[in-house]
């Protein structure tokens, strides 16, 4: 599953976010920063999996400009996806 993600930076670091979840990351480079995104992103499906709660379907970058996701998105920012594994539902 893929997520897209904000990369900004943040004071002497670098921030992250993804508008289809409440998941955040930071890092001290844009690297490092996308690498923890990943990790705070596997950890929610993890949670998602463990509660049997639903999986927020993510939606492409236009859907986000349209529905109005993305109100503090600066020139500078870099947007990217995130790529996640899903586990397969045991039945």
């Amino acid at each position: 599953m893929e997520y897209l993600i904000v990369v900004g930076k943040a004071g002497s670091n670098y921030g992250a976010y993804s508008p289809d979840v409440s998941v955040i990351a930071v890092g001290k480079t844009v690297e490092k920063t996308i690498t923890s995104m990943r990790g705070a992103l596997s950890i929610y499906v993890e949670e998602v999996f463990t509660t049997g709660d639903e999986l927020a379907e993510p939606k492409t970058l236009e859907q986000h400009l349209a529905e109005g996701n993305l109100p503090d998105l600066q020139p500078e920012d870099l947007i990217t996806h995130v790529t996640i594994s899903v586990p397969a539902m045991v039945i």
